[in-house]
């Protein structure tokens, strides 16, 4: 199920004319999947939307936080450049991705 903050980063990156895929796998055989991917993948950028930030969703505590850092480490480690943004800073993504294309 799509919460309503994936919904809104759906549509701001189409909105700024990105392309991506979502539920991304991208380390198999591990299930873990990114929200969003940007396409083409010549540049392995991920988006994850962290929307339980202030209801202590799932991924707040000890052990499903841990698990979150081992999959954001693992990605890093295979060269994934992982953005990360609750609801509070959805908007924030465009402006991330533009100094992105500056390095």
């Amino acid at each position: 199920m799509k919460s309503i903050y994936e919904i809104q980063m759906a549509a701001l990156l189409k909105e700024a004319g990105y392309e991506f895929e979502r539920e991304y796998r991208f380390a198999p055989p591990r299930r873990w999947r990114f929200d969003f991917v940007l396409l083409p993948l010549k540049v392995k950028i991920a988006i994850e939307v962290n929307g339980g930030a202030w209801i202590k969703g799932k991924h707040n505590y000890g052990n499903s936080y841990g698990k979150d850092l081992e999959k954001i480490n693992t990605a890093q480690i295979m060269g994934w450049i992982v953005l990360q943004y609750t609801g509070d800073n959805l908007t924030n993504v465009i402006k991330d991705l533009e100094l992105l294309k500056k390095t």
